[in-house]
C-alpha cells in the first residue's frame, strides 16, 4: 500500500506545479509532526495543504460551472486556512456568478478589511456592487482600480457601463479609449466596446449609444473583416436604431456574418425574423430551419418558423413546428405570451386542416393564458430586439436594466484551469481532498476527539464516497461515541463494497448488538467468531442475543464456555440465570444470580434476579429476603419495591405491602402494575373511592392490560356507575379476545 505521501504526490500530478508543491510540503510536514507526536502542529500542517487543494478545487469547479460544489470548496479552504484571501475571493466570484451579491460582498469585504489594497478584492467588489445596483459603490471601487491599472480590462469595461448607465458617455468612452491605448487596437476589443454601447442604447433607447455603437463595429470590420460576430452586431444595432426601414441593410450584414459562420444560430434565427416581418416567407423558411437545426432547443425559433409556414399556407409544417415550440417553453410563467400566441397559430393550422376539435382546444387555451400574462409581448421583430433575442434567445420577456449587468459579468471571470484537463483536475483533487481529511480524522481518532473526526471523516465522504476506509473510519467513530444508528449506516456500506472487510464485520455485529436488532446480529456475530473465537465481547454479545430471541439452549452453552475461562465475572453469572431461569430452572438461576452477588456484592439488579427466580420457583420467604437486600443497595428501585409490595399482599401482610407499593408509585409515577396492585387491593378492603382513583390511573398507563380493565368494571359496578361498568367489561371482552396471551393465572405475580 502507498504511503499517504506517495499517495498525495501521485494525485497530484496534473495539479499545476507550484499549487502540487505547496500541498505536497505541507502534507508530508504534517506526517513529520504526526510521527514525532506533535498533534497541534501536524494538524495544522494538514490544514494548510488542505485549505490550498481545496482553493484549487474551487477554480477547477468553478470552471466546470459546478457551482454548489464550488462554492462548498472555497467555504471549506476559508475555515482550514482561516488568512486565505484566495477561498474568500472565490467565494465572491461564485455568488457573483449566482447573481447573488450580498454574500459576495460580505466576503470580499472581508478580504479587504485585511488586506485594503488588494486590487483583485476592490474589482471583484465593484462588480458585485454593480449587480446588487448600488452603482455609486460600484463606480467609486472601479475607478480605484482602473485609476491604478487603466488595462485592466475587466474592471474598466464595467466602469464604463457604469457609466452608461448614469448617462455619461464621455467618461465611458475615456475608459474605453484608454484600453484601446494600453492593450492596443484589435476587432475584438472593438466589439467589446460596441456590444456595451449597444446594450445600453437597446435598454435606454438612446440613439447616440447606438451611433458609437455602429463606429467601433465599422473600424472592427475594418481591421479584420472576417472577425466573427461584428457583421451580425452591426446588422442588430441597424434594426435597434432605425427599425423597419434598415431591414434590408440588416439582412445583407447578416448575410455577411453567415458567410463567415455558417451556423452562427443567432444570425440565422434573426435573419429569419428579419424576412418574415417583411413577408419573404421562403427565405424566412429557409433561415428558420437552419436555425432550429443548429439548435434544436430554441422554442422562439420553432415558433417563429411555425409563424412563417403558416403565413406561407404549409399548415401541417405549421403544427409540427408550434407544437415542438410549445413542447420546449417548459416556464409557462415566464413565456405565457409566447405559448398563448403559439397555441393561437396551431388552433388556426387546425382549423385550415379542418380539425376543428383540436382548433377549439387550442383557442380555448391560448385565451386562458393570454389573462393571465402579466405583460404581453409583441410576437415580432421590435420584440426579438428589444429583449436582444438575436444574441441570446430565452424568453419574450425584456430584462430590462440586469441586461447591462449581465453584460458585464460576462468579463474577466477567466478560466485558470486548463479546460482540456479540467475533468482530470477534478478527479485527482478529490481524491486528495478525501486524503487530507481522512489524515484528519485519524489524528482526531487516535486523540479521542470524537466528534472532530466524525465531522472529517463526513467531508471524506461528502467530496468522495468511495475513498476506501472512509465509511469504515465514519462508523468506527460513531461506535466509539455511542451513535450506533449512525455506525450501522456506515457500517452496511462498508461491508456491502468490502464483504472481506473483518474488522467492519465485527463492528457491524456489535452495532445490531447496540440498537437491540438481535435477529440481525445473531447471523453476524458467529461469523465474526469464526476468525475469533475466544473473543469475550463477541461471545458475550451472542450469548445476550440469543437469551434475547428466547434461544436459551444456545444461549446457556456461549456462556457456561465463557465463564469456564473466567469463573468470577459476575455479570457472565447473572447472564447465565437469566438463560436458566427463561428454560424453567428456577432454583438453578438463583444460585447463578447469587453467585454474581457474591462476587459483586453491589452489582445492580443482581440480588433483585435472585429475588425473580425464587418467587418463580414459589420460594417466597427467599424471594423476600432478596428483595430486601436489593433495596439495601439501590433503596430507590421502584421495581423491587413493588415486587416486595406484592410478595407481601400475596402473603396477607396488607398494610406492609400497600406501604412498598406505595414507594413504587411515588419513585415510578406512571408504573401501571403498582396502581393495579393498590386498587385492587383497596378494593377488597372496601376502600372503593381509593380503588377507582388507583384503577384509573392503571387503566391510564396500561390501557392494553384486560385485567385491569375487568377489575374497574367491578368497582364500578359497586359505585353504581352502570355505564361505565359496562364499558370496562367491554373493553376487557375486546382485550381477552384479542390479546390472550397477555392474561396471567390468578395468583402469579403480573409483569412489571
Amino acid at each position: 500500500m502507498k504511503s499517504a505521501v506517495a499517495l498525495i504526490a501521485s494525485l497530484l500530478s496534473i495539479v499545476p506545479a507550484q499549487a502540487q508543491q505547496s500541498i505536497r510540503e505541507r502534507f508530508e510536514a504534517g506526517q513529520k509532526y504526526q510521527t514525532a507526536g506533535e498533534v497541534t502542529l501536524a494538524e495544522s500542517e494538514y490544514r494548510q495543504a488542505l485549505g490550498l487543494a481545496l482553493e484549487q478545487l474551487g477554480i477547477v469547479l468553478t470552471d466546470q460551472k459546478k457551482y454548489d460544489r464550488a462554492l462548498m470548496a472555497y467555504k471549506e479552504a476559508a475555515e482550514a486556512r482561516s488568512d486565505s484571501n484566495e477561498a474568500l475571493l472565490g467565494q465572491g466570484i461564485i455568488y457573483l456568478l449566482q447573481k447573488n451579491p450580498e454574500p459576495g460582498i460580505e466576503a470580499v469585504q472581508k478580504v479587504l478589511g485585511r488586506s485594503p489594497a488588494n486590487q483583485r478584492a476592490k474589482h471583484l467588489l465593484g462588480e458585485l456592487l454593480l449587480l446588487a445596483g448600488r452603482f455609486k459603490e460600484a463606480q467609486n471601487e472601479l475607478e480605484g482600480v482602473v485609476s491604478r491599472d487603466p488595462s485592466n480590462l475587466g474592471a474598466a469595461y464595467i466602469l464604463a457601463i457604469v457609466y452608461l448607465d448614469q448617462k455619461k458617455p464621455e467618461q465611458a468612452e475615456e475608459v474605453f479609449n484608454g484600453l484601446l491605448a494600453s492593450l492596443g487596437e484589435s476587432a475584438e476589443l472593438r466589439i467589446l466596446i460596441a456590444r456595451a454601447y449597444k446594450e445600453a442604447g437597446n435598454i435606454y433607447e438612446e440613439t447616440r449609444y447606438l451611433n458609437r455603437a455602429i463606429d467601433h463595429l465599422t473600424k472592427a470590420i475594418a481591421i479584420n473583416r472576417k472577425v466573427p460576430r461584428a457583421h451580425f452586431y452591426l446588422g442588430q444595432v441597424h434594426l435597434l436604431r432605425a427599425g423597419y426601414g434598415e431591414i434590408p441593410k440588416a439582412i445583407e450584414l447578416f448575410k455577411q456574418e453567415l458567410a463567415i459562420n455558417p451556423n452562427d444560430f443567432s444570425a440565422n434565427f434573426l435573419m429569419g425574423v428579419a424576412y418574415r416581418e417583411t413577408h419573404q416567407l421562403p427565405q424566412a423558411i429557409e433561415s428558420l430551419r437552419r436555425a432550429v437545426k443548429i439548435d434544436p432547443s430554441s422554442a422562439d425559433a420553432y415558433h417563429t418558423l411555425g409563424s412563417a409556414l403558416h403565413g406561407s399556407g404549409q399548415y401541417q409544417e405549421a403544427v409540427e413546428a408550434l407544437k415542438k415550440a410549445i413542447e420546449l417553453t417548459t416556464d409557462v410563467r415566464r413565456s405565457n405570451f409566447q405559448v398563448a400566441n403559439s397555441r393561437y397559430l396551431l388552433s388556426q393550422a387546425y382549423r385550415r386542416l379542418g380539425k376543428e376539435l383540436e382548433a377549439d382546444k387550442e383557442l380555448q387555451i391560448s385565451v386562458e393564458l393570454r389573462s393571465q400574462s402579466a405583460a404581453a409581448t409583441a410576437d415580432s421583430l421590435q420584440a426579438y430586439l428589444r429583449s436582444d433575442k438575436g444574441s441570446n434567445v430565452t424568453s419574450f420577456s425584456p430584462e430590462g436594466r440586469s441586461q447591462l449587468k449581465t453584460t458585464a459579468l460576462e468579463v474577466d471571470l477567466p478560466v485558470r484551469a486548463d479546460p482540456a484537463k479540467a475533468k482530470e483536475m477534478e478527479t485527482e483533487l478529490l481524491a486528495s481532498v478525501a486524503a487530507i481529511y481522512n489524515a484528519l480524522g485519524v489524528l482526531r481518532g487516535t486523540q479521542s476527539d470524537y466528534s472532530q473526526a466524525s465531522d472529517y471523516f463526513s467531508r471524506v465522504l461528502e467530496w468522495k464516497d468511495d475513498f476506501k476506509d472512509a465509511h469504515y473510519n465514519l462508523g468506527l467513530t460513531y461506535y466509539n461515541m455511542k451513535a450506533f444508528d449512525r455506525a450501522l449506516t456506515c457500517l452496511e456500506k462498508e461491508s456491502a463494497a468490502r464483504p472481506n472487510n473483518l474488522a467492519a464485520q465485527h463492528l457491524l455485529s456489535l452495532s445490531y448488538f447496540q440498537v437491540a436488532d438481535f435477529a440481525k446480529a445473531i447471523p453476524l456475530l458467529r461469523r465474526t467468531l469464526k476468525s475469533k473465537p475466544q473473543d469475550p465481547e463477541l461471545n458475550a454479545a451472542l450469548a445476550i442475543s440469543l437469551l434475547r430471541t428466547r434461544q436459551a439452549p444456545e444461549g446457556e452453552k456461549v456462556l457456561r464456555a465463557l465463564l469456564a475461562k473466567s469463573p468470577n465475572q459476575a455479570r457472565l453469572h447473572v447472564l447465565l440465570g437469566q438463560a436458566l431461569a427463561q428454560q424453567g430452572s428456577y432454583l438453578d438461576a438463583a444460585s447463578e444470580f447469587k453467585e454474581a452477588v457474591r462476587l459483586e456484592p453491589n452489582l445492580p439488579e443482581a440480588s433483585f434476579n435472585v429475588g425473580m427466580a425464587y418467587l418463580r420457583a414459589n420460594e417466597f420467604e427467599a424471594a423476600e429476603a432478596a428483595f430486601r437486600r436489593e433495596l439495601e443497595v439501590r433503596p430507590q428501585d421502584a421495581k423491587s419495591h413493588y415486587h416486595l409490595g406484592y410478595l407481601l399482599l400475596m402473603r396477607h401482610q396488607v398494610d406492609e405491602g400497600l406501604e412498598e407499593m406505595k414507594k413504587a408509585v411515588e419513585l415510578e409515577p406512571r408504573y401501571g402494575e403498582a396502581h393495579y396492585q393498590l386498587g385492587k387491593s383497596y378494593f377488597q378492603q372496601g376502600k372503593i373511592e381509593e380503588a377507582k382513583q388507583s384503577l384509573q390511573k392503571a387503566v391510564e398507563f396500561e390501557p392494553d392490560k384486560d385485567y385491569i380493565h375487568y377489575q374497574l368494571a367491578q368497582v364500578y359496578f359497586r359505585l353504581g356507575l352502570e355505564e361505565d361498568a359496562r364499558k370496562e367489561m367491554e373493553a376487557y371482552r375486546l382485550l381477552k379476545e384479542k390479546q390472550r396471551s397477555a392474561t396471567l393465572p390468578e395468583g402469579s405475580a403480573p409483569k412489571p
